[in-house]
């Protein structure tokens, strides 16, 4: 979170003043990381993900480790280094990339199927679940020549794996977007789609049984229509300045209007044969960048006009 607010917000304030609770809480973990670069079993309640009766997560082997909250790990010491070189202290943050390593090690070392092409549970190799793979890939412990052929058997249902539920598919929506195939986004909204024939009017907690609560956990998918569909990221921390890399799937027009401290942003797309007709507006004092397949423009306050190819940009204007 503390993360997501140095990106996001233009104070680093609250992130420099929480730094420290941010070390605290990793020196807890740090007592039950192994030295084969595993985590052992915390005490108190473990929670990954809501799974289907009868499976569990996280799940251990004869010696108490989990790879998944290994992975869990992982991505924790990732966005604390970045912090530290950032706000804190660069001796901090180089004494967590070392652990980094040494966890992406054992985690692949000791996780990793040959066989299944898969990243376990456990060491054991008995138990696999979308939770570790999607997490292996996001945290670049998988090596990146196998991450999209995972996150596609994962999309696409094509192995009997522990299923994320909607709250954990946040996770599947920023792997995609690491691997670079966003264009997968909208088509793994399935369990989204389902929602409304099943009388739901509001994003329920978990899959089964449940009510339509309007629970924030299923609800990313607000947040990653305008983000991955719609395109629009931090192009520096704090938000001063915007990057913009759509990726529409199969949608023929999209008009997006993202908040940012300093005003409205606004984007609108429009397939019209094999061209793309964009328009971007920035509210004054915000400049960026748009990013489609390979090739960059620059984006300044007001008003920006492109007409992009399928492959490339066929030829761009400011107005």
């Amino acid at each position: 979170m503390l993360d997501d607010l140095y990106w996001y917000r233009p104070d680093p304030h609250i992130v420099t003043a929480n730094l420290q609770g941010t070390r605290d809480v990793l020196a807890w973990f740090f007592h039950y990381l192994q030295p084969d670069g595993l985590l052992r079993e915390p005490p108190y309640w473990n929670f990954v993900d809501w799974v289907p009766e009868g499976q569990k997560i996280p799940t251990y082997d004869a010696h108490g480790e989990s790879c998944v909250l290994s992975l869990e790990l992982t991505g924790a010491l990732r966005d604390a280094a970045e912090l530290e070189r950032a706000l804190g202290d660069p001796a901090v943050a180089a004494s967590y990339d070392a652990r980094l390593t040494h966890l992406r090690q054992g985690i692949y070392e000791h996780c990793w199927s040959t066989e299944r092409k898969l990243l376990a549970d456990t060491p054991d190799r008995t138990v696999f679940s979308e939770h570790a793979n999607i997490l292996g890939v996001l945290y670049d412990v998988i090596p990146k020549s196998e991450q999209q052929a995972i996150l596609r058997r994962i999309v696409n249902d094509q192995e009997r794996l522990t299923p994320a539920s909607y709250y954990f598919r946040f996770y599947l929506a920023r792997a995609l977007e690491h691997t670079g195939l966003g264009n997968l986004y909208l088509s793994s909204l399935g369990p989204w789609r389902e929602l409304l024939p099943m009388g739901f009017s509001t994003w329920p907690e978990m899959p089964g049984d449940s009510r339509s609560d309007s629970h924030a956990w299923s609800a990313h998918p607000t947040f990653d229509l305008l983000t991955i569909v719609g395109g629009i990221h931090p192009g520096s921390p704090g938000f001063r300045s915007v990057r913009i890399a759509p990726e529409l799937g199969d949608l023929k027009k999209l008009t997006v209007r993202y908040p940012h401290p300093l005003g409205e942003i606004v984007a609108h797309y429009q397939w019209e044969g094999e061209l793309l007709k964009v328009e971007i507006v920035l509210p004054e004092g915000l400049e960026g960048s748009f990013e489609w397949h390979g090739a960059t423009h620059s984006l300044h306050a007001g008003k920006t006009a492109f007409v992009l190819a399928n492959s490339a940009s066929a030829a761009a204007h400011k107005s």
